[in-house]
């Protein structure tokens, strides 16, 4: 709701321009990107179907779950792509006009805060498989065993990404003189 009222308060200063269909398909990465994150719980829906009370009901908060990301994705990107045709960002929100508001910054972090409280959910499948594997329960210990592996297997790929760098960060752009 924020995205989409920044979105139609901050106009671009001209009159955007947009293509009903693109002809280069590979464009659409951004575009897949972000619906793959929309719908991207498919690692934990195993781990919810074995933890539902009443796993007859599965199909129906499925349907009811993607229903819902379907139903705040469409106004979003219909109003973006309205207000800024071809020059609308993705996500929405790193779009030029809007990407600097106070109240953008506080939704970003409002976005990504419950992913990176929510990563520990999509580890369960893999630590649970690995903790069987090394039989951690028949080990003197297992609980701070358990507390070790399942830190550690939150820390690497926290550490790895803090480590990642983009090419613009590696070194100072090259200029081309023809």
């Amino acid at each position: 709701v924020v995205v989409v009222a920044a979105a139609l308060t901050h106009q671009p200063a001209e009159a955007p321009h947009r293509e009903l269909l693109v002809p280069d398909f590979l464009s659409a990465g951004g575009a897949f990107a972000s619906f793959g994150f929309a719908y991207g719980c498919h690692p934990v829906l195993p781990d919810v179907l074995a933890s539902m009370k009443k796993p007859w009901e599965y199909t129906r908060m499925i349907y009811f779950c993607f229903g819902a990301a379907l139903l705040l994705y469409l106004p979003l990107v219909t109003v973006a792509y309205a207000t800024y045709g071809d020059g609308v960002e993705s996500p929405v929100y790193a779009t030029a006009q809007i990407r600097d508001l106070p109240v953008v910054r506080v939704i970003k972090a409002v976005t990504i805060l419950p992913m990176i409280f929510a990563y520990p959910l999509v580890l369960t499948p893999p630590e649970g498989a690995l903790e069987r594997y090394l039989r951690i329960d028949e080990l003197p210990f297992a609980t701070l065993r358990r507390v070790g592996l399942r830190t550690l297997l939150v820390a690497f790929p926290t550490g790895a990404t803090a480590l990642v760098r983009t090419p613009e960060t590696l070194a100072p752009p090259l200029h081309l003189v023809s």
